[in-house]
């Protein structure tokens, strides 16, 4: 898709469910953190060090989200953050996420996204599931149906 071609949902369209879902990835919280911090910034300086291909799926997600702006410039392009359409659809959601984002295990500065998510620098795991005793409870199997214990 062509920079000029880029849309992005209205203020008054923007989604708490889109907007929630396009945080809810560490990799573009941290970019939401990022641009959150400073000003506007281009596509390939957020986040240097992921592939080119995974920048712009986050990207894309985030914009269709309502959560940046990214606008041509020559030929870059730029990224900001939709500080004020967010805090006029939902106001303080952008602060919790923030402050939250920076409370989070891993999410300290130069933390890698595999971090964030638990799944690096500790052996003895795959790093795709949670330590014994540190998963989801379960629960009791319901008589009624066929549903197994989590």
């Amino acid at each position: 898709m062509a920079a000029a071609e880029l849309t992005h949902p209205r203020a008054e369209d923007l989604g708490l469910a889109e907007v929630l879902a396009a945080l809810g990835h560490p990799v573009r919280l941290e970019i939401v953190r990022r641009l959150a911090s400073g000003g506007e910034t281009s596509c390939g300086e957020v986040v240097p060090d992921l592939p080119r291909s995974s920048v712009t799926h986050h990207l894309k997600t985030l914009r269709e989200g309502g959560v940046i702006c990214q606008r041509p410039q020559g030929r870059k392009l730029s990224l900001t953050l939709r500080r004020d359409d967010l805090e006029l659809r939902f106001p303080g959601l952008l602060h919790l996420v923030l402050t939250g984002a920076r409370s989070e295990p891993g999410s300290e500065p130069g933390a890698s996204p595999e971090r964030a998510r638990g799944e690096g620098g500790h052996k003895g795991g795959s790093g795709r599931f949670p330590a014994a005793g540190t998963g989801c409870p379960s629960r009791p199997l319901d008589s009624e149906s066929d549903e197994q214990p989590l």
